[in-house]
């Protein structure tokens, strides 16, 4: 399986980034050079991101993010 088939898009990466999820995860979608071609991202490790890059969270991270309850407006718990 692809690396790419593990982690989340980029499209979802960038919205959870803007949506303000904290940054940590072991894959990040990294900027491409012109080493590259002509991919715009690509998947990759490293402790630092720069501004326009973002985590690649993989579905257990993602679930490790998930509240332990939600509470609905009229106080159910699920």
């Amino acid at each position: 399986m692809k690396l790419e088939d593990q982690v989340c898009s980029l499209e979802l990466a960038k919205k959870l980034k803007e949506l303000g999820v904290k940054q940590e995860s072991y894959w990040s979608w990294l900027k491409g050079d012109a080493d590259y071609g002509d991919e715009p991202y690509l998947l990759g490790c490293t402790t630092k991101l720069e501004e326009d890059e973002c985590s690649a969270f993989t579905v257990a991270e993602l679930g490790e993010k998930l509240p332990n309850k939600i509470e609905k407006n009229n106080g159910v718990t699920i």
